[in-house]
């Protein structure tokens, strides 16, 4: 495995060597252990050899369990980090020159529930509370995923019991700057379910302004 290398480049872009423009390959080498925690470094280096190599990229992760790279190209990654977790990752420019990676890590429980971050391409920083107001990625409100159907009070119940319990699913297009959430209804029963699938669509966002 061709480990030197890429320590040596995340040794540089650590530093803030950034003039040149960063690849999806480069931000994730350099991606500090803290971001995946049952991801190693040494899992992510090899997941890139296997697929220079046209290998499949699975590895076993701190927990022994397999994790595997499905998708990467120059700004967008695809990643199994668990048996219950995946991950996406897309490289965003703003301001002209800033690079952003935006990070949907989506756990797999009794549904599928999503959190969304943007990070410094360059140094891996938090951008939570930034001043890029230009960068979105908010959680919808629950009433947000229902549409009007001909006066259906249902749609209230339905509301009510989802905030209780809001599981929201959040994916990432490998080939747009779009950002689609879904509303989880494992809450409901299966009658209730699908009546509520009449009335909720997904959400579709760009992840910038």
């Amino acid at each position: 495995m061709r480990h030197s290398f890429f320590l040596l480049f995340a040794f540089f872009v650590s530093l803030g060597c950034s003039a040149q423009t960063l690849k999806m390959r480069d931000v994730f080498v350099a991606m500090p252990d803290s971001v995946l925690l049952l991801v190693t470094e040494n899992n992510r280096l090899d997941c890139i050899d296997f697929v220079d190599n046209n290998m499949e990229a699975k590895v076993r992760n701190r927990a022994d369990e397999f994790v595997e790279m499905k998708k990467l190209t120059g700004d967008y990654l695809f990643f199994l980090t668990s048996e219950s977790s995946r991950t996406e990752m897309k490289l965003l420019t703003v301001q002209d020159s800033v690079q952003v990676v935006c990070v949907v890590r989506t756990y797999l429980g009794p549904g599928a529930d999503s959190d969304v971050a943007f990070y410094r391409a360059d140094s891996w920083q938090s951008l939570e509370g930034s001043v890029l107001s230009c960068l979105n990625g908010a959680r919808p409100a629950v009433e947000d995923f229902f549409v009007d159907e001909n006066g259906d009070d249902s749609k209230d119940n339905y509301i009510q019991m989802l905030r209780d319990f809001p599981l929201m699913e959040a994916n990432l297009s490998a080939d747009t700057l779009e950002l689609t959430w879904t509303l989880g209804l494992s809450a409901l029963s299966k009658d209730e379910k699908k009546a509520a699938q009449k009335i909720v669509q997904p959400i579709r966002q760009s992840l910038l302004r």
